[in-house]
């Protein structure tokens, strides 16, 4: 894998070399896009009324593209700036960091995920079966075709379950004061999640340090046991265009190259 990751390093090289201005150029079109939607929302003059089509983009995720996502995070901010007050430089900083902070989660996930499929190359096998039967080799995979890959859904949650890219999750703040488990949580205490623990659970999961993929295929799986994202309001508002990334990036690797083993120890 690290000779291949080399390759695309060398295979790209000329196209990075030419300087700083392509960095520049991606910035200055993603601020440009952030004013868009800042300059939008600061003519609602009741900010109250924007915090409804908050929520209601969280929750609504699957009809969410980019410019959605780029228009809730811009809503926050707005309401954010209008109680205590934020320079636009912070809400762009702010905005590029949460738009941004998805994507080594996501590097890493595809990661661990092509390592378990080479440690048990019959599911390698039959995902890309099922990625011939359903896509076919004349076009590459679409986000239309991730639905229909339940298989390779299933490695997805999987790799989710084992390898959290999050095992923590993001702290929580207590907001009152409560009892967890026979624990007195104060009010304003500072909670961290071991989702790593809890996906590991023998107590929740059948045989669960094994990478299998029956959980999900055939649904056993409840929404309240995988939660790499969080779960309820807190939620990370952007699991369903992580879970797309992750699927496009994965249907690709699967689809366009040939996996083997370099020798006979297991990836890790």
């Amino acid at each position: 894998m690290a000779v291949f990751i080399l390759s695309l390093i060398i295979l790209f090289h000329r196209r990075f070399r030419t300087g700083r201005q392509p960095s520049k150029l991606c910035r200055h079109r993603l601020t440009r896009t952030v004013h868009k939607f800042a300059r939008r929302d600061r003519q609602i003059s009741n900010p109250d009324k924007i915090t409804l089509p908050i929520f209601e983009n969280f929750y609504n995720l699957d009809v969410c593209g980019y410019f959605s996502i780029m228009g809730t995070v811009s809503q926050f901010f707005f309401l954010y700036s209008s109680i205590i007050g934020c320079f636009n430089d912070s809400i762009d900083i702010s905005t590029v960091d949460m738009l941004t902070a998805g994507t080594y989660a996501s590097v890493v996930i595809v990661e661990w995920a092509l390592s378990l499929l080479l440690n048990h190359l019959e599911k390698l096998e039959k995902a890309k079966a099922e990625n011939e039967s359903i896509v076919g080799n004349d076009s590459l995979v679409d986000e239309s075709d991730l639905s229909k890959l339940h298989y390779i859904q299933a490695i997805i949650s999987e790799t989710f379950r084992l390898f959290p890219a999050a095992p923590l999750l993001l702290p929580h703040e207590s907001s009152y004061n409560c009892n967890i488990g026979g624990y007195d949580i104060l009010r304003g205490t500072i909670v961290l999640v071991n989702a790593w623990s809890i996906h590991r659970d023998p107590m929740i999961w059948d045989d669960p340090t094994s990478f299998k993929l029956k959980r999900f295929v055939v649904g056993e799986v409840g929404p309240s046991k995988l939660l790499p994202f969080g779960m309820g309001m807190r939620s990370c508002p952007s699991v369903v265009l992580g879970q797309r990334v992750v699927g496009l990036a994965l249907g690709f690797l699967i689809q366009c190259f040939e996996w083997q083993m370099i020798d006979e120890e297991n990836v890790d």
